[in-house]
């Protein structure tokens, strides 16, 4: 139920409160369905994440215990594959464009 009111509060309004921010947020829905055995919950949060900051979640916290049971989810696993990747190009393509800025 409280899984359920944080997605709702936070797709309808894009923060669940001003105390907190929207990556953690997902972060903390994505562990809990990851937590609970939902593949499909945790794989929204993990995208869902990733869409609103850099890095999306943790890279610590994807390989920690709190993800065990939906590890082996094709979908889940594909997601995280994904997810840093995409991150690398990110952190990448921002270092890259620093570098330009600083003239090296």
């Amino acid at each position: 139920a409280l899984a359920a009111e944080a997605e709702s509060e936070l797709t309808s309004t894009g923060m669940p409160n001003t105390y907190y921010l929207d990556d953690l947020a997902m972060q903390d829905l994505a562990s809990y369905y990851g937590l609970i055995g939902d593949a499909a919950g945790a794989t929204r949060w993990v995208r869902e994440a990733f869409q609103v900051s850099p890095t999306g979640i943790e890279s610590k916290i994807l390989d920690s215990e709190l993800f065990d049971t939906v590890r082996d989810d094709p979908e889940f696993s594909a997601a995280v594959v994904q997810v840093r990747q995409a991150a690398l190009i990110r952190i990448e393509a921002e270092r890259q464009r620093l570098s330009a800025a600083a003239g090296n």
